[in-house]
């Protein structure tokens, strides 16, 4: 027989993308924040009795004195829509208590709560920091892992998660709920797929990705319709690389659509950028094998748009120079 749901507790971890939608809330009505650039993992608690769950996370919290000051935000629950992953599990008083005892002052349990740092005392440490003072702790082939840290990509915390045992036997309070992936910029794939990490090192600086670049828009351009398709999933970034590398090849000015032909064969189907409307006879278009774009890494396609962009000078200067040539063939001699 199932105990009274007034005297259980449970906890929900929660795992959102980046490119998770936020909100925030001014004079009563909700107003719509940037989406979250590196993702966010937080927790919540609840103890059946009806009221709201408790929500804990860790934030940066810029200060005049310190911008890499960082803070517990207890709003995590109502700030992000349909985090990526849920995992909800009935845990005991006890278990209730040890990880609101570790949210309410994380510095007395050896967090740093005043120094945000990417890497190494960020939102991911700071969840998994209360789980383990809990007892939630994922087991692996060894056993049970004690002082289980997380991985700096947020996404990737989720197989741990589900490794954490049950605790309370045939619970059906205990679910697990996936939402969509939301709607990303390429910034935001890159860090989906390489972690919070890359950030430290700003290895997409200087680069089309970086938001200072001239060919930044174009990029998050591409990317979504890239998304659109609908046919790439993990590897919408490296296509959106290739076609923007392609696009300035070409010299288009900007891209109108993006095209997935049909597969004849065993050959892989070609993918075709746009300049014009497509009913005008006079549109550009220019395309490459579908299975090229896909494996071509990102880096290798930010490359070759660093030396189209060296050379763009003494291809401007021949073109002037040939230009000069046909206007002295074709001007009038004097007799």
């Amino acid at each position: 027989m199932q105990k009274d749901t007034a005297e259980r507790f449970t906890v929900t971890i929660h795992v959102a993308a980046p490119g998770t939608p936020r909100w925030g809330e001014r004079d009563s009505v909700p107003v719509r924040l940037e989406n979250s650039s590196v993702g966010h993992m937080f927790l919540t608690i609840d103890d059946g009795s009806g009221r709201d769950p408790k929500s804990y996370g860790y934030t940066r919290a810029p200060t005049p004195t310190n911008p890499d000051a960082g803070e517990v935000d207890t709003y995590d629950n109502l700030v992000y829509r349909n985090p990526r992953y849920e995992r909800t599990i009935e845990i005991s008083r006890e278990q209730y208590d040890k990880i609101m005892e570790f949210a309410e002052a994380p510095e007395k349990h050896g967090f740093d709560k005043n120094n945000y740092n990417l890497v190494t005392n960020a939102c991911t440490d700071f969840a998994w920091g209360a789980l383990n003072h809990a007892g939630l702790r994922p087991v692996g082939l060894a056993g049970e892992i004690r002082n289980y840290e997380g991985s700096i990509k947020v996404l990737d915390n989720i197989p741990a998660i589900n490794a954490i045992p049950q605790q309370v036997k045939d619970s059906e309070l205990d679910k697990v709920k996936w939402n969509d992936m939301p709607t990303q910029t390429f910034g935001q794939w890159w860090i989906s797929q390489n972690g919070e990490r890359t950030q430290d090192a700003h290895p997409l600086s200087g680069t089309p990705a970086d938001p200072s670049h001239a060919d930044h828009t174009r990029l998050n351009q591409l990317h979504q319709q890239v998304a659109d398709l609908g046919a790439f999933g993990a590897q919408n970034g490296n296509v959106s690389a290739s076609l923007l590398a392609l696009s300035k090849e070409q010299q288009f000015t900007r891209v109108d659509d993006v095209l997935l032909g049909e597969r004849r064969g065993d050959a892989a189907p070609n993918l075709f950028i746009v300049q014009g409307d497509r009913s005008d006879p006079a549109h550009q278009r220019a395309s490459l094998p579908a299975d090229v774009a896909a494996q071509t890494p990102v880096a290798a396609s930010f490359e070759r748009i660093e030396q189209l962009a060296q050379a763009q000078p003494q291809r401007d200067t021949q073109r002037q120079q040939e230009e000069q040539q046909l206007a002295q063939a074709h001007a009038p001699r004097m007799v």
